[in-house]
């Protein structure tokens, strides 16, 4: 059936909610050289189901003569229906003609004359055999092509291929699992990039603070207590790290982030804090590190990639560290941090 033809039906019943004045109107259709086939068959499908048998026929006959493709199953529902009975003759032609126009699928739709032949049944099995198998061949061609897309990372076109598994196959319980696994990843991804939208580029971009005399002497005081508490109880010492981050006393953050408990966000925070001790070729050689042991996860090309681009741009290689940003933002549109960056040293910025 042509879906286009399918939704302008369903406009058409809720503009007019009238059978017959939607009959009266697709009936029209039907006669028109530009109508295709596909078109043809829903039209005539529907008036099959709203038992519009009347405005069938002309349309029927006026295909007939004029060569048009023929809508068997309408065809013999419309015989049917004013009790006419085939001869063996009449089965024969309707059969040939069906054949040699491509038109058997659709002239054993039809149930209404079984009794009077006996091929219709076995080739309506055998094409719904047929369709059962396609479908068979195309959910895991999709599944395939599923599987593809998030293996590359391309989550946008993956969602849409999900989805439209989904409403092909509700009941799968494969299609179910990757529906919540996809589910997961997407929050991970959202939190991420909450996540990277608090390092804006004007942070990136800030010069260093220059600390007077008294203010390292207190720096170097509080730097040795949050020390010696963390050596105490480790847990502590991300908490540290984050209040010497928020003051912009990076140097120390980075020193005392190296007694935190190993973790991905440990590893993940240390990568800015080089950046942002402008410790670029150790960021570069770090990052290489950080993917590989964090390669389960699927954020983490991108991660890393957004990472290295900041710190190649640190070292002046504007051209590389846009390319790859563009890179990003090709496989994910609204990776807003990378656009934003990508943008301002596109037009040179920084």
């Amino acid at each position: 059936m042509d879906r286009k033809t399918e939704a302008e039906i369903s406009d058409l019943l809720l503009r007019w909610s009238n059978p017959e004045r939607v009959a009266e109107i697709l009936s029209e259709r039907l006669s028109e050289p530009d109508t295709s086939v596909e078109e043809a068959l829903t039209i005539f499908n529907f008036l099959i189901h709203a038992g519009r048998f009347q405005q069938m026929l002309k349309p029927i006959v006026a295909r007939l003569q004029a060569g048009f493709p023929v809508p068997w199953a309408a065809l013999v529902e419309l015989l049917a229906r004013n009790n006419l009975r085939p001869t063996k003759e009449v089965l024969e032609a309707i059969f040939q003609g069906a054949h040699e126009q491509g038109g058997l699928e659709n002239l054993v739709q039809s149930h209404s004359w079984d009794d009077y032949d006996g091929r219709f049944k076995p080739l309506r099995e055998e094409l719904q055999e047929r369709l059962k198998d396609d479908l068979v061949r195309k959910k895991e061609a999709l599944k395939e092509k599923l599987g593809f897309l998030a293996n590359h990372r391309m989550i946008e076109e993956e969602e849409k291929v999900l989805q439209l598994l989904l409403r092909m196959f509700p009941e799968d319980s494969e299609v179910q699992a990757h529906h919540l696994q996809f589910q997961e990843r997407w929050a991970r991804e959202v939190l991420a990039n909450q996540r990277q939208s608090h390092f804006s580029s004007e942070l990136i971009q800030r010069a260093s603070v220059k600390w007077t005399a008294k203010e390292e002497e207190l720096l170097k005081v509080w730097l040795e207590e949050a020390e010696k508490l963390s050596r105490q109880r480790p847990a502590l010492a991300y908490h540290f790290t984050m209040f010497f981050y928020f003051i912009e006393a990076y140097t120390q953050a980075l020193a005392i982030l190296n007694l935190a408990p190993v973790s991905p966000e440990r590893d993940w925070l240390t990568l800015d804090l080089l950046i942002e001790c402008r410790r670029f070729v150790e960021c570069l050689v770090a990052v290489d590190q950080v993917e590989i042991a964090h390669s389960h996860d699927p954020e983490t090309t991108f991660g890393a990639a957004y990472i290295r681009a900041r710190a190649l741009h640190g070292l002046g290689q504007d051209a590389q560290a846009v390319e790859i940003l563009q890179s990003i933002v090709n496989v994910r549109p609204n990776y807003r941090s990378a656009r934003t960056l990508m943008h301002e040293w596109a037009g040179g910025a920084g």
